[in-house]
């Protein structure tokens, strides 16, 4: 459980449960089912991250097309006039 980044109070709690004689399945199902969420949040935030870093990574692969072969000076002067503009 460790290695999914379940929080030590949790991980205490499900050990003390898995080790009842009769260890209560719904409520492991739901320390599991909340954990799951909250991975899955986490995830969908990493995707979004991602996303936007594959993007911008886009972005400097499509400037670096455009500006190969021509002066940076001359590229930054473009850049810097539209600026103004």
């Amino acid at each position: 459980m460790k290695e999914t980044g379940m929080s030590i109070k949790d991980i205490k709690k499900y050990t003390e449960l898995r080790q009842l004689e009769d260890p209560p399945v719904e409520e492991l199902m739901q320390l599991l089912l909340l954990h799951r969420k909250k991975i899955q949040e986490q995830l969908n935030i990493y995707q979004k991250n991602l996303a936007m870093l594959d993007k911008k990574i886009s972005i400097y692969r499509q400037e670096v097309k455009t500006t190969r072969g021509k002066d940076l000076y001359d590229y930054f002067v473009t850049y810097y006039d539209d600026f103004l503009d």
